[in-house]
């Protein structure tokens, strides 16, 4: 029998999942794809391929390790990802979600979609503008529908509330950016393989993986994002893991990093009241922690 994942890092999206891949990747008991995303549970065309697609896809290199696991932050800010994931993998499944101050990672989202040619608006145009886009997106392109919807994927509260549904709290190891990932994340690596059930290991620690970038080569870029024959041809041809790698390789080649812009003070503390600081204090009652560093 094929082995499954019995951990996974749910998101949320921009709040450094990318680096705690890169991070616990090196531990020997610790098995994840090499394609970070397998976007499995969140997108109907690669579910409705079955259980045992997404298996043989990306576990069918797994070894003798103990812990295996699934890096794909969308999860949790799809409505139906924790119903589908309960189904297939069972409620004592290992759940790790990172959370990051609602704004900033609004913005990080915004700016991953201004790099990706995706939203040409400025960022307070952008949320203006978020209820609207999403209406008109959300049958009919629900990927882009997601990309930009940055006030919706900074709500916490009902996100949580709906994987609550599902599994207990108990299960899901929650890190607070600014406190743990940031300013303490020896200690968070350490309380994580305690979560995880594995032993201690050095690892490298220092690593800032998905670095702030814009886009080089724009022509280049709107190529990869078209669906032309060598797609279709690789589509049919190629694993689909091993197609993933090759073009996030590619349209990484089109950005050049640059220092990450920052929002001023009055405009992010607007923001914060004007749609985040009610959800805020709903979820520090929910998970009972204090999360006045957001405020």
């Amino acid at each position: 029998m094929m082995k499954r994942p019995n951990f996974m890092c749910i998101g949320a999206p921009k709040c450094g999942t990318t680096t705690l891949y890169d991070i616990l990747k090196q531990h020997p008991d610790v098995y994840v794809p090499s394609f970070k995303e397998p976007n499995f549970f969140n997108l109907d065309e690669n579910y409705n391929k079955g259980f045992s697609w997404y298996l043989s896809e990306f576990f069918s290199a797994v070894n003798n390790e103990s812990v295996i696991g699934d890096f794909t932050p969308t999860y949790f800010v799809t409505v139906h990802s924790p119903r589908r994931i309960f189904k297939e993998l069972g409620g004592d499944l290992k759940l790790v979600l990172l959370l990051r101050n609602p704004v900033d990672r609004a913005y990080s989202q915004y700016l991953h979609a201004k790099r990706d040619l995706d939203d040409d608006l400025p960022f307070v145009e952008a949320l203006e503008a978020e209820n609207e886009r999403v209406k008109q997106l959300t049958h009919v392109n629900p990927v882009l529908c997601n990309k930009l919807s940055y006030i919706q994927n900074s709500l916490y509260y009902s996100k949580l509330e709906n994987w609550l549904k599902y599994f207990n709290i108990k299960n899901i190891k929650i890190i607070i950016f600014e406190e743990e990932f940031l300013t303490n994340r020896e200690g968070m690596i350490s309380d994580l393989f305690d979560f995880l059930e594995i032993p201690a290991c050095d690892l490298k620690l220092d690593i800032s993986s998905n670095v702030a970038a814009v886009t080089r080569f724009k022509f280049l870029k709107a190529l990869l994002r078209e669906k032309t024959f060598i797609h279709l041809l690789a589509q049919k041809h190629m694993p689909h893991e091993f197609r993933q790698l090759i073009k996030n390789k590619l349209m990484a080649l089109t950005n050049k990093t640059k220092r990450a812009e920052v929002i001023d003070g009055k405009t992010k503390k607007e923001i914060l009241n004007n749609y985040f600081i009610e959800d805020i204090e709903a979820l520090e009652k929910l998970i009972a922690r204090d999360l006045s560093v957001w405020k």
